[in-house]
């Protein structure tokens, strides 16, 4: 009994000065590269530096104490942060064999184990074989395909519009399922734009992509759109889990984290899992009846891909073919865990950059009144997916907003997958360097002479631009997928929108916008704006 209890005393005096001697040597990674980087608490690295602000707004700060190229840590794991342009470039682009690994998240399942992944973390062959069956999906057959379901879409957010505007303005609630003909209002109302937007977004998603009805715009909130708010909010550092936040801190724990983590259960991914599934079954049933021929989707496609192929199968399949050629096979799982990564991002991507484009136009009424100058030129019975794609001052004032508010900046990022060195600057295998991407869309040196400060959408007539200068999407063979996809649902909805509406402040509009970070950057108290009819 004595030694045991004088082991048990002994053992944190040895072990607590070990583990801190071991985190003082792994704070010296970028000096012992030459890589400059601010000074790091030793048990939370830089985390301790987002406490207090927006982390984008760090990393500005840094930039112009720094240098273009610095490093941070995540607790005790190195990130390479850079605004160099041409070494993005050689990331993103020229090297991408050497750099097709996403940074990595605390808790993120293991990228060979099939069951879980999407094709947002998976690597090499697999990475490649996932593409390949999602990119037709996104082709411009396709989306124009879509069209009517959107113009569908977009017509009952205009409607949900009208009858959030009446409510708010008479205080009385309507069952009238559209009220285009009645007079609304005289001087305006009040209305929080961002909430319609994702209730738009993800009513799009729905209808494009699987061809399904879910009510996501009525009155009534649909649970599987606060499970994906709820998502995204859990991967901001304050409101990230417990295990997340443990095995971001403690790495060495990340494995048991992991796995308890991925083995409990886990509400919001398990409704959403739940939701996609039961419209994959669905489908499959119309298959067995002969009844899918007209289907075109997204769901078709993944299924059509379906092979009767355990996960395992496929692993090894991928691990054969490395980084080659590769087939169109999914697995089952495979076809639910996309269909979930697809309602999350395109959800929240599209419906937030909205919300600033609304809140930026709000702020600057020639722009605004500009833009609706252009779209009026176009028909409304003559706008289809070519004509409004080349409403130019649209395409400009949506790639504006994305510059000022480029929301997914802290996943634009790669990881080596091997020891590179570009232009003096050695990358060891697994540092992640992720793209300083606010310090290069506020850089005068690139957005000049106008203040980049300044929503100016002319900025982008005719302007020559290096390939890394604007990266709201990613860049390289990981750009986002659906970016044209996004493009299409914001230039239509503002199309539509502007043509019948002028937007201006209130006294409950934000300015500046208090912004929450995590995967996006979002606005922490929503978007509210006063919306009136165009006279």
């Amino acid at each position: 009994m004595f030694w045991f209890l004088t082991t048990l005393l002994l053992l944190p005096t040895i072990i607590l000065p070990l583990f801190y001697w071991s985190r003082k040597k792994k704070l010296e990674f970028f000096a012992n590269l030459g890589i400059p980087s601010p000074a790091a608490n030793w048990l939370l690295g830089n985390l301790i530096d987002f406490k207090d602000t927006n982390v984008h707004l760090k990393l500005m700060e840094w930039d112009k104490k720094l240098g273009k190229i610095f490093g941070i840590y995540e607790a005790s794991v190195p990130v390479l942060v850079t605004s160099d342009l041409d070494l993005l470039q050689e990331v993103f682009v020229n090297q991408f064999h050497a750099f097709h690994g996403r940074k990595r998240f605390p808790v993120q399942p293991d990228v060979n184990d099939s069951k879980r992944c999407s094709i947002f973390i998976t690597v090499g062959n697999r990475w490649k074989r996932l593409r390949n069956i999602i990119s037709p999906t996104f082709s411009t057959a396709k989306l124009k395909k879509m069209w009517p379901a959107l113009k569908g879409c977009t017509s009952l957010f205009m409607s949900n519009v009208e009858r959030n505007v009446k409510r708010n303005n008479n205080g009385k609630d309507t069952k009238e399922d559209t009220i285009r003909n009645t007079p609304i209002f005289k001087d305006g109302c009040e209305v929080e734009v961002y909430s319609l937007l994702q209730k738009f977004t993800i009513d799009t998603f729905f209808k494009l992509a699987m061809s399904a009805d879910v009510g996501a715009q009525g009155d009534k909130e649909l649970p599987v759109l606060e499970a994906c708010r709820d998502t995204f909010r859990r991967t901001s550092a304050k409101h990230m889990s417990f295990l997340p936040k443990l095995a971001l801190i403690v790495p060495e724990v990340k494995g048991i984290c992991r796995f308890i983590f991925h083995n409990s259960k886990r509400p919001n991914e398990d409704l959403m899992k739940a939701f996609n599934s039961n419209i994959v079954e669905q489908r499959r049933k119309l298959i067995a009846k002969g009844e899918s021929n007209h289907f075109t989707d997204m769901v078709q496609l993944l299924i059509d891909a379906e092979q009767p192929l355990n996960d395992k199968d496929l692993l090894l399949e991928d691990e054969k073919k490395g980084f080659g050629k590769s087939s169109k096979v999914l697995s089952s799982m495979e076809v639910v865990n996309q269909l979930v990564l697809f309602l999350l991002a395109g959800y929240e991507t599209s419906s937030t950059t909205m919300a600033y484009a609304f809140y930026l136009l709000a702020l600057n009424p020639k722009v605004q009144a500009k833009l609706q100058e252009e779209v009026d030129k176009l028909d409304e019975e003559e706008a289809n997916f070519d004509t409004v794609q080349e409403i130019q001052y649209l395409d400009w004032v949506i790639k504006e907003t994305l510059r000022l508010y480029p929301i997914a900046s802290m996943v634009t990022a790669r990881r080596a997958m091997k020891d590179v060195e570009i232009n003096n600057v050695k990358i060891p295998e697994g540092t992640s360097v992720l793209a300083n991407v606010w310090s290069i869309h506020y850089n005068p040196d690139i957005w000049g002479p106008t203040d980049p400060k300044e929503f100016y959408p002319n900025r982008f007539n005719g302007k020559e631009l290096h390939p890394m200068a604007w990266l709201p999407f990613g860049a390289g063979p990981r750009i986002c997928i659906g970016m044209k996809f996004a493009m299409m649902e914001m230039k239509f909805l503002l199309f539509q929108f502007f043509r019948a509406y002028t937007i201006s402040t209130t006294e409950n509009t934000e300015n500046p916008l208090t912004l929450s970070d995590g995967a996006t950057t979002t606005p922490t108290n929503g978007v509210h704006l006063k919306i009136s009819v165009r006279h």
